[in-house]
Parts: C-alpha cells; structure tokens; sequence
C-alpha cells in the first residue's frame, strides 16, 4: 500500500503541473471565479496534506507524539510491547486514507480541465464521486475497528463485584 501511495501520490503533482497549461484562465463558476494561479496554488496545498497520510510520517508521529494517534482502544494498542506493530498496521492503513483524498485532489484538479472543451459536465458525476468517496470512508473506518479489536480481558483482573444495593429504610417500602 505504501507503495501505491506514494505512485498515486506522485503521479498526482506530475498531473497537476502538466495539466496546468490546459487549466482556463479563469476557473470556477462565473459568480465565483479565481484564476488559473490561485486554483493550482490551492491544490497543490491540499496534495501537500495528503502526504500526511504517507508511511514514514505516521512512524515519526509514533514515536515523537503517540498521543495525538487516534485508534480504537488507544492505551492497548500504543503499550510499548505493541507499539511498533500497531504503528505498522496504523500506516499501511492511512495510506489506504491518503489513496481516496489522492483521487479527491486529482478529480477536483481535472474537473475544470474536462469543463473547459467539454462544457458544464452533469451534476451525477460529483455525486457520484462523493457517494464512492463516502462509501471508501465507511469502509475504512470498518476497517479500523476490526484492524484494532477491544483487548481480550486480563487473566488476573478480578471479576467486577455489584455494588449492593441501599436497603430499605422507612421511607422506601418494598412494595
């Protein structure tokens, strides 16, 4: 997967700078319009985020701040004895993450491309691609919990006693 990422991810900004040139010179609805510039400016920021998703800086974060990794029971996957797995497993999983916002940045990227020769392409196709997106994040997050089960019960925890229950004064009469 991390493989994949990275190619995609790749891919992507060799994508955008060439389809720079076939960019309009105004991009956007005729209310609301940036120009060619600004759009591949903003887009190249966000294809910058994707890259927290990547391998290596899902590792680091691991290790400098486990803290503000956020996993299904947190305190049994990050113990120091399952940490470096649990790391693992986390990163190849955020790849699968920065694959869907990979394609999110390049449809979003060659959507006024394809307008431009083509014209006001139909509305189903972006929902479409907000439905699979939605589906994939639905999926990934299944994914997550059934990657990061709840901890089986320790042997030696002693089993959890009822508190007993206040007994009947007189001002409460069984009944």
């Amino acid at each position: 997967m991390r493989r994949a990422f990275n190619l995609a991810w790749l891919l992507l900004i060799v994508g955008m700078a060439i389809g720079y040139a076939w960019l309009p010179e105004q991009v956007g609805s005729p209310s609301k319009q940036a120009s060619r510039a600004f759009f591949a400016g903003v887009m190249a920021f966000v294809a910058c985020h994707a890259l927290l998703c990547s391998h290596h800086f899902v590792l680091w974060l691991g290790r400098r701040a486990p803290g503000v990794l956020n996993l299904p029971h947190k305190a049994y996957w990050l113990a120091p004895e399952r940490r470096q797995d649990s790391l693992q497993r986390m990163a190849t999983q955020l790849s699968v993450l920065g694959l869907m916002l990979v394609a999110l940045t390049a449809a979003i990227s060659a959507w006024p491309i394809l307008e431009a020769p083509l014209g006001p392409l139909p509305d189903w196709a972006a929902w479409t691609g907000a439905a699979l997106l939605a589906i994939g994040f639905a999926v990934w997050m299944r994914w997550q919990y059934r990657l990061f089960p709840a901890p089986p019960p320790a042997v030696h925890e002693p089993a959890l006693r009822r508190r007993p229950g206040r007994p009947p004064g007189p001002d409460r009469q069984r009944r």
